[in-house]
């Protein structure tokens, strides 16, 4: 590959690589609720997927410190969209729950994820199997420079 090619390869995979992380940032953006932070959203997401969770158990599944996801309950209970409640079997903890303004954000998120799947499949079912096992390669290979990056 000619240095000509590689540079505009390398613009194209930065322009694409921005686009990405741009998208993550809008996919987690909820219009009727835009103060809600990336991290909140996926908060939500793992209590709506584990509801009646402790915050132990929580803070295990994203892999936070008891402390950190503490903050995050209490800023999301601020919000309105989660509650604790006294679990029946254990009197000093407490199972999280969503709100109903907590599931509403929970069934859009769902659906923005819907809609980027099917989107997606149906610009990928346009390219053979094969041409997408080699991207997929490349991908891993790139990925793997990246993570070697000193």
């Amino acid at each position: 590959m000619k240095e000509e090619d590689l540079l505009q390869f390398s613009q194209k995979l930065q322009a694409f690589t921005d686009q990405y992380l741009q998208l993550k940032e809008r996919q987690h953006y909820i219009a009727n609720f835009p103060d809600l932070t990336l991290a909140e959203v996926h908060t939500l997401v793992s209590i709506a997927r584990n509801e009646g969770t402790s915050l132990t158990e929580l803070a295990k599944l994203q892999e936070v410190s008891r402390s950190a996801i503490t903050q995050m309950i209490q800023r999301l209970e601020k919000k309105g969209l989660i509650f604790r409640e006294e679990n029946r079997q254990f009197k000093a903890s407490y199972q999280l729950r969503l709100t109903g303004k907590g599931r509403e954000v929970y069934q859009i998120h769902q659906q923005q994820h819907a809609y980027l799947n099917q989107q997606l499949l149906d610009v990928l079912k346009n390219y053979p199997t094969a041409r997408l096992e080699e991207f997929k390669a490349l991908m891993d290979d790139l990925e793997k420079i990246w993570q070697k990056l000193p």
